[in-house]
């Protein structure tokens, strides 16, 4: 006589770990990741995604300016110390790392959800709120900045910071240059010209002193960026400022 030998069943789901919309009124984006994950790498767990085996997980960072912090996740918000509220420090600098999350993805995209500066109803104190996605891009992307009301062109020059070298895409590396078809460019949407590479960051090919670059009126307020895909170890990418110009 056999014995019965009883096997359990069980089924194995896996998702990819897509982009996904979190619930409630903020409706952030996040990455549709497992509870159990989402949980040890430090995220929120807002909403359900995957027909609801996974978790749309929001990943955070709001900690002070005090100390360096760093981004280690794709698709995550970075805003200040106690956001909503505002931030009244009289003068602070906010210092962020960025991990790389892998090979393919070498551009950061900065999405100003939300941003607003200025001084109090009692003109006594300056109040600073933002709230900024950040999320790795493949070689070619695009950054869009929110426009403020009444503001209509943006205004975009090198940073003053001189280590790294602040604008590096290309040959030639003193110079200017807005020929850029077959280099690695950044572009900005201008009543002459689209695409920025060489050295230094200028209007006129050929200059060697950085200046100011600003858009066409009424234009999105976006900056792109083309990069080849064979060796860069040479360039330094760029590091701009960027300034809103009022409507005339």
């Amino acid at each position: 006589m056999y014995g019965e030998s009883l096997f359990s069943l069980f089924n194995i789901v896996s998702f990819r770990n897509n982009a996904c919309t979190s619930t409630g009124s903020s409706n952030q984006a996040g990455t549709c990741l497992t509870s159990s994950e989402c949980g040890s790498k430090g995220g929120s767990a807002l909403g359900n995604c995957a027909s609801g085996f996974g978790v749309c997980c929001i990943f955070t960072v709001s900690g002070s300016c005090g100390s360096t912090q760093t981004i280690a996740q794709n698709c995550s918000y970075i805003q200040n110390s106690g956001y909503p509220t505002a931030d009244t420090t009289i003068s602070e600098t906010c210092t962020y790392n960025f991990n790389r999350i892998c090979d393919s993805k070498i551009v950061i995209s900065f999405c100003f959800v939300f941003y607003s500066m200025g001084i109090n109803s009692a003109q006594i104190s300056k109040f600073c709120k933002f709230q900024i996605l950040i999320t790795w891009l493949d070689f070619n992307s695009l950054t869009s900045l929110a426009a403020t009301t009444g503001y209509c062109q943006l205004q975009v020059r090198e940073s003053l910071a001189t280590t790294p070298d602040p604008f590096l895409l290309s040959a030639p590396t003193t110079e200017a240059l807005t020929a850029c078809a077959d280099l690695s460019f950044i572009t900005l949407s201008t009543p002459n010209l689209g695409s920025f590479c060489g050295g230094i960051l200028n209007t006129v090919n050929g200059n060697t002193i950085p200046g100011v670059v600003t858009s066409s009126p009424g234009s999105n307020f976006q900056v792109g960026v083309n990069t080849l895909a064979g060796d860069l170890s040479d360039l330094t990418g760029f590091n701009l400022n960027y300034n809103q110009v009022p409507c005339a």
